[in-house]
């Protein structure tokens, strides 16, 4: 059976247990230990959350450094940490400049080792309840959130690796879309699993039996 190690946000976080329940034995899914304690943690970057691009990076060069990249795909998600802009400077948490760098260096990581690479993009924000409520005292943007996609789109195809575009889908749903200023209701978290478990199915072509 193909596995995939899978890296993300609070976000991915969210949905990966209705993931894991519709690839079961279709796809194994590994990831990051900690997950209880991400989740206590939502907004930090503990436990199983991969953080940002520069805590992705650094996490992928540890587990190339150890000969530990043993999966036929890496699959993840970094954007929604890097466009923090702290109040009240509104400096960004990492550049789009500094960004693209460290997906550039992702994927060349990734791509020396002869795995697959996908991306998937970042979930936009419910941009007027989080600047309201300014949880940690950032704001975030969903200009920024765009900005940083695009970015990411361009460098998967300069690498010919993948794209999985959640924020897309996303941008459809309409009812119940949020449950708080970033995060999900459990309807959409389902959504969002369902169409990540399609996507992968198709790109390591693996037949859905069910």
């Amino acid at each position: 059976m193909k596995k995939i190690f899978l890296l993300g946000d609070s976000v991915c976080l969210h949905y990966l247990p209705y993931l894991e329940t519709y690839l079961k034995g279709k796809l194994t899914i590994e990831s990051k230990a900690g997950r209880d304690e991400a989740l206590r943690q939502i907004n930090k970057t503990v436990g199983a959350n991969g953080g940002n691009s520069k805590e992705v990076l650094k996490y992928v060069k540890e587990k190339a450094a150890n000969d530990d990249l043993n999966f036929d795909a890496f699959v993840f998600n970094c954007g929604l940490l890097d466009i923090k802009r702290e109040i009240p400077e509104e400096k960004l948490a990492v550049s789009v400049e500094e960004y693209e760098e460290n997906l550039r260096e992702i994927y060349e990581i990734i791509k020396k080792n002869g795995k697959m690479c996908v991306f998937i993009t970042t979930t936009p924000v419910n941009q007027k309840a989080h600047n309201e409520q300014l949880p940690d005292g950032i704001n975030r943007y969903n200009k920024d959130v765009y900005e940083y996609n695009e970015v990411a789109k361009k460098i998967a195809i300069v690498y010919n690796m993948p794209v999985i575009d959640l924020c897309g889908f996303i941008s459809k749903v309409t009812d119940g879309l949020y449950a708080d200023y970033a995060h999900f209701s459990f309807p959409t978290r389902r959504l969002q699993a369902a169409f990540v478990a399609g996507e992968l199915l198709t790109l390591l072509d693996i037949k859905d039996m069910d």
